[in-house]
């Protein structure tokens, strides 16, 4: 598979020898009302769902340096839900990273001034993430999010950067990363750390023995603020690590 991009930016993949294009959209659920952003491999929509806003398409080869680099990071239309789709035949959205996909106050309606997050829920079982190297603020700030469906299944083996990760989801009641492979890690910056006023959230439990940690040099913060009553990191090796400051 590889990319063919036109002057206009958008990208397709040819796979097998066919151009495919990777699609987003906004669609809206009239019995719930709720607005979903749909990110599919080949297109496919529900066909109960009414789409309000197609956003173009978005690169699999894209490494965003920031939220303005996400392509449906401007959506004026509050997202309460995202999912994303296979292909027809099964095949699987395979991004080069994941940094900044749904860091907080892009669900809201605006970049700036966010008053209220909406997102509730994430459905990441449609990815193949076997070569995504960084996960950095993936779900930073999303203070409203409730569930991420398909996180443990995620491949986190070429991952590098797991900066900001779960930072400030604040009603989340788990986050199983009991499988994550995080032999590749440099960075847990701030990880799991819950900057809020309030100081609170939802987690009783974080399973991290199998966290492999002997490429890691940054723990900054890496458990500020989080509420849990024990933490078992007995298989931690910080042998390579250059900062700790702050990390609980």
């Amino acid at each position: 598979m590889y990319a063919i991009c036109t002057a206009a930016g958008i990208c397709y993949y040819s796979i097998c020898g066919r151009r495919r294009k990777l699609p987003l959209a906004i669609v809206n659920n009239t019995s719930s009302n709720e607005n979903t952003l749909i990110l599919s491999y080949d297109g496919y929509t529900p066909a109960s769902d009414e789409i309000i806003k197609e956003n173009g398409t978005f690169s699999q080869s894209l490494v965003p340096n920031s939220v303005a680099d996400v392509p449906w990071n401007l959506t004026q239309n509050a997202v309460n839900n995202v999912k994303v789709y296979t292909g027809t035949n099964g095949e699987k959205i395979k991004p080069k990273s994941m940094a900044f996909w749904f860091r907080g106050a892009v669900y809201s309606g605006s970049l700036q001034g966010a008053s209220k997050e909406t997102l509730k829920n994430i459905d990441l079982t449609g990815l193949d993430t076997s070569g995504t190297e960084s996960m950095a603020y993936l779900f930073s700030g999303d203070v409203a999010l409730e569930k991420i469906a398909g996180l443990n299944s995620l491949d986190t083996s070429s991952v590098t950067d797991m900066t900001c990760m779960f930072n400030s989801c604040m009603k989340l009641s788990e986050i199983d990363v009991s499988n994550f492979n995080t032999s590749n890690v440099t960075s847990f910056e701030q990880m799991f750390g819950w900057v809020d006023s309030e100081g609170t959230n939802q987690i009783s439990n974080l399973d991290l023995s199998n966290f492999n940690t002997s490429k890691a040099t940054n723990m900054h913060n890496m458990f500020l603020g989080l509420n849990v009553e024990e933490l078992n990191l007995k298989n931690f090796d910080t042998s390579s690590v250059t900062t700790m400051s702050m990390m609980f």
